[in-house]
């Protein structure tokens, strides 16, 4: 997949969220079982009272910060979570009763030491324009950082390999990376809708870019019977699963892989990481 195609598909993408936000956090409220089973693979986790601090990449509407308000118990922990759709995350934030200190772009590299305890911050960040320019992502020093429900929408393999080192870039050494893979191809319900939406998709968008550009696995879907909405995703194989894990070898040691969430149990595969 070229630059320009990648591009497309995230600005395509972006005004999906930002036209969507209010009924797209609505019905997005329940924590997926798979994000327990990360926290509690998790070595970041056993620790001595220091605080645990996470970079959530791409947190959506924050219900996974809504999960870690419920769930981290004693751990004494903060959080920064960033996403290019600051609406939705003021949306769901609200929804969830969180209290957020809403940043805005960060225009400088932040620390994870620069978190207090209990401290909830969103900095607004564009993930996929940021790997497109080659550029850092401008965060470090994290205890984990957690990517879940957005590899699908990152265009081309290269791209969401180059995601997956950023990640582990912003973690500490022995620091954690967990990702969730969405597999919707495998689910026949999702799979025909995909499909009968890809093929609007050709339609529609057929003067907006190559549709040869796709790779195998790329889908486009739609939303709530809303036409002409549209929002790329790729459905992930064995073989992009395995690709993924060869590329971060030298950097990180798999610690865990499975698959959970889901009326399956297994919608998603998920991928917790330690930083050598």
């Amino acid at each position: 997949m070229n630059t320009e195609t990648a591009l497309f598909l995230n600005e395509l993408n972006q005004r999906f969220y930002d036209a969507c936000a209010s009924s797209f956090s609505d019905t997005r409220s329940a924590a997926w079982p798979g994000w327990r089973t990360c926290l509690d693979t998790a070595d970041a986790m056993r620790t001595d009272g220091d605080i645990i601090r996470i970079l959530d990449v791409a947190c959506g509407n924050m219900r996974f910060e809504s999960f870690l308000s419920d769930e981290m118990g004693d751990y004494p922990f903060a959080v920064c979570a960033i996403d290019a759709c600051e609406s939705l995350a003021r949306t769901g934030s609200e929804a969830f009763g969180l209290s957020v200190r809403f940043a805005g772009e960060v225009d400088q590299p932040l620390l994870a030491g620069s978190l207090a305890l209990g401290e909830m911050m969103f900095c607004t960040c564009d993930v996929v324009s940021r790997l497109l320019a080659g550029a850092p992502m401008g965060f470090s020093g994290f205890d984990i950082a957690a990517c879940f429900g957005f590899l699908h929408h990152v265009p081309g393999r290269k791209a969401r390999a180059d995601l997956l080192n950023r990640l582990c870039d912003v973690v500490r050494p022995g620091g954690e990376v967990a990702v969730s893979l969405w597999r919707f191809m495998e689910d026949e319900r999702l799979a025909r809708k995909a499909a009968e939406t890809t093929e609007l998709a050709r339609i529609d968008l057929a003067d907006a870019f190559d549709f040869d550009m796709l790779e195998q696995g790329d889908a486009f879907l739609g939303w709530q019977e809303r036409s002409g909405v549209y929002r790329y995703a790729h459905s992930f194989s064995d073989e992009d699963v395995e690709a993924l894990i060869e590329e971060i070898s030298p950097r990180a040691e798999l610690v865990a892989r499975f698959r959970s969430d889901g009326r399956s149990g297994a919608l998603n595969e998920y991928l917790v990481l330690r930083k050598l």
